[in-house]
Formats: structure tokens, C-alpha cells, sequence
């Protein structure tokens, strides 16, 4: 009989930690837990120009980015869900020479599991105003970002 509901018991772990494993990777192909392509268009009004750049998200909730063709290109920050399918993220971009940082504030939506779309604003937070109270947002416009996939690789 303890044979039984030890076995019992073994069973129903193995199909809930099954379950909960296979919820999990459905759950991130609707998620933006991964490495994206992006796309900034700045809004008619901001000074901004359009650029692209790299984003990935991870589990954990923290992210990291670069801006293709920009100096800057190492960046903190982090991410969470708001409500369904719908994400905000902060990050930071150090400028040690221009005596600060430029913060990224992006609002975006999963579109399909593979493009998702946003809004964002950059601020510069002067060195002597760290949390940025003092600054209004530089740059603001709109976002498309396409995920990356592996590929195989091709040999010519």
C-alpha cells in the first residue's frame, strides 16, 4: 500500500513538472523572453532620428540592448509584464564624457510571437540628478521589433 502512494505520488510530479515545462515554453513563445531587431521611429515633433538597434529580454527580467552605429552601446536595465501581452521596460545608457546617463523608458505589445510593437522615450539624466527629476524626455516615438531566430548556417 506505501509502495502504491509513493509510486502514485511519483507519477503526478513527473506529469505536473512535464506540464509546468511544456506551459513554460508555450508561455515564452508569447512572451519577449529572447533577442529582437529593433526599429525606432521617432513621432512627428521629436528631435530624434530613426535608428535600429538589438534588444534581448531574459527570464529573469532584466535586459540588455545596443544601438547599431552609436558609441554607447553597453546598457542595464529591466523588464516586466504589465498586463496580457503587454511589457514595459528602463533602461540605462552610460555616457561617462557628457556627465550622465540616457534612460529608456519603451511601453510595447506582442503582436504576433515573432514582432511586437511600442512606444518609447529617452531622457538624459544629468550626473547630479541621478533619478532624472529634473529633465524632461529628449527623444519619443514608436517601436517595431522582429525576434531573432537561429538559423543554420550556410556555406557558400
Amino acid at each position: 500500500m506505501k509502495r502504491r502512494i509513493t509510486l502514485g505520488l511519483a507519477v503526478a510530479c513527473v506529469l505536473l513538472a512535464a506540464s509546468n515545462l511544456s506551459a513554460a515554453g508555450g508561455s515564452d513563445a508569447m512572451s519577449p523572453v529572447g533577442s529582437w531587431v529593433t526599429y525606432g521611429v521617432p513621432d512627428p515633433g521629436s528631435p530624434g532620428d530613426p535608428g535600429t538597434g538589438m534588444i534581448s529580454f531574459t527570464r529573469s527580467g532584466t535586459t540588455a540592448t545596443s544601438v547599431w552605429g552609436d558609441p554607447w552601446t553597453n546598457t542595464v536595465g529591466s523588464w516586466e509584464k504589465v498586463a496580457q501581452n503587454r511589457y514595459r521596460s528602463t533602461y540605462y545608457v552610460m555616457i561617462p564624457a557628457a556627465g550622465g546617463i540616457l534612460r529608456v523608458i519603451d511601453e510595447f505589445w506582442m503582436v504576433t510571437k515573432d514582432e511586437m510593437e511600442g512606444l518609447y522615450q529617452m531622457w538624459w539624466v544629468p550626473g547630479n540628478d541621478p533619478l532624472g527629476e529634473a529633465v524632461g524626455p529628449l527623444f519619443w516615438g514608436s517601436t517595431i521589433y522582429e525576434r531573432i531566430h537561429p538559423e543554420p548556417l550556410q556555406t557558400p
